[in-house]
């Protein structure tokens, strides 16, 4: 009995040893400081997220005064040019008088001319008020004339640069929502990485858990046997004493032993009972602390009316061709910020990855993510169906498809249009980038 309760011990010994095999790592955080810190993360998504719904309003908004503007521009345009018109024909009407008056030889015409054909003083003085009427009329209508033109002109002015303020802001606004729609996409990409993290992190906490209750129990049956096997000791030398004291006594009866010697066999097998159970119970215990898992644009170029606004026709790839085909069919669709097919309308980036991928090719959604996937090459090496990137300042903030000839095909200010690089654009440039697949 000795000799299986020290074995026992030994096991139970090994068992509080296996609990210490899965420890927690000094310098990670609980899941309930992950849960906060994704939290944190998830209320910033949702802060970029509603910034970017007032930033598309208020594109709306510069949509609507853009277009305003331009019609203020074409009236202006419109009265410059008649304003020209007028104060040419009335120089013309001079000339002309003047040249009659010369043709007469009148050296002081049309005066003289008035004086001489008088009739009367009366007549004489009625003429002259008349040329001089007529005279002054011109002149006075020319210097209106040349005023007028002054105004318009200055009015044409100021509505170009107020253009101009516009497209400026356009274009720190894109760059800002390309921004955010970066910061917007690593946050997300965090918060997902953080809820894996808290599920890995909750299922090594509750192993430990776990580990910890089994230590606990295990300590309770060990001190458990400690003291069943204290008293199994004790009952064995109390046993011993008594059946020493009775075979000294020859007045103990036969009986009296018998009782004593079955008394100590029950107390025996009870106590080896006992010493089952809890055996039992710690390979129980042993099981279950061993078991658990392991833990963006602008509006300069051409307009969508001009005659050169054809469907390209262009060298070329088959998936090439495709996509300027695909991207020709929205030619002079109206630009709409975050559009990403027909039924919305594009912006930049929307018309580029929407063309592609109807041609079998998956491309990122903003400029920025294109031109950062993007293989990047020269100009020299630059062929239609290749990517042309532009930057306002900081990041990049526009994209068109490159159809070769210094020429590309975006979703700008003024729609789906094709624009010469050379010029304004070139100064944006930031360089080309090609997708396997298509070049």
């Amino acid at each position: 009995m000795m000799k299986k309760t020290r074995t026992m011990a030994v096991v139970l010994t090994a068992v509080l040893a296996t609990t210490s095999l899965y420890p927690v790592a000094s310098d990670a955080k609980t899941s309930t400081q992950l849960t906060a810190d994704k939290k944190e993360i998830d209320v910033q998504i949702k802060a970029l997220e509603k910034e970017m719904t007032t930033m598309t309003q208020q594109f709306d908004t510069y949509v609507a005064q853009y277009d305003a503007l331009q019609e203020e521009l074409l009236d202006s345009e419109a009265d410059i040019a008649v304003t020209k018109e007028e104060l040419s024909d009335r120089q013309q009407i001079i000339a002309k008088r003047m040249k009659a008056y010369q043709a007469q030889d009148s050296t002081f015409s049309p005066y003289v001319e008035a004086f001489l054909g008088a009739d009367s003083f009366t007549d004489l003085v009625t003429r002259t008020l008349s040329v001089k009427k007529i005279i002054d009329a011109d002149e006075s209508m020319r210097i209106e004339q040349h005023a007028q033109s002054s105004t318009f002109k200055k009015q044409h002015t100021a509505l170009v640069k107020k253009e101009k303020e516009l497209e400026q802001q356009f274009q720190m606004m894109q760059q800002q929502y390309e921004e955010m729609t970066v910061k917007r996409a690593e946050n997300k990409a965090a918060s997902l990485a953080l809820k894996e993290k808290i599920a890995t992190k909750k299922e090594k906490e509750k192993l430990v858990r776990k580990q910890k209750k089994a230590a606990k129990q295990a300590a309770k049956l060990k001190k458990m046997q400690e003291q069943q096997q204290a008293a199994i000791e004790k009952a064995q030398a109390e046993a011993a004493a008594a059946a020493q004291q009775q075979a000294r006594t020859v007045t103990t009866d036969n009986t009296d032993v018998a009782t004593a010697t079955d008394t100590t066999e029950t107390a025996d097998a009870t106590k080896t009972t006992d010493t089952k159970a809890a055996a039992d119970t710690t390979i129980n215990t042993a099981t279950v602390s061993t078991e658990g898992g392991n833990a963006g644009n602008t509006n300069f170029g051409a307009k969508t009316t001009d005659a050169d606004q054809q469907t390209p026709t262009v060298e070329g790839s088959a998936t090439a061709k495709g996509i300027i085909a695909e991207a020709s069919k929205y030619m002079g669709t109206a630009y709409v910020w975050g559009g990403n097919k027909p039924s919305t309308g594009f912006d930049c980036s929307g018309l580029t990855s929407w063309s592609f991928k109807e041609n079998g090719v998956t491309i990122p959604r903003t400029a920025a993510q294109q031109y950062a996937a993007s293989t990047k090459i020269s100009a020299s090496e630059a062929k239609a169906g290749d990517l042309v990137f532009f930057s306002y300042g900081k990041g990049v903030a526009h994209v068109g498809i490159y159809l070769g000839d210094g020429r590309m095909l975006n979703s700008q200010n003024r729609g789906v249009t094709i624009d010469k690089l050379a010029g304004h654009w070139s100064q944006y440039i930031v360089g080309y980038g090609r997708f396997a697949g298509v070049n």
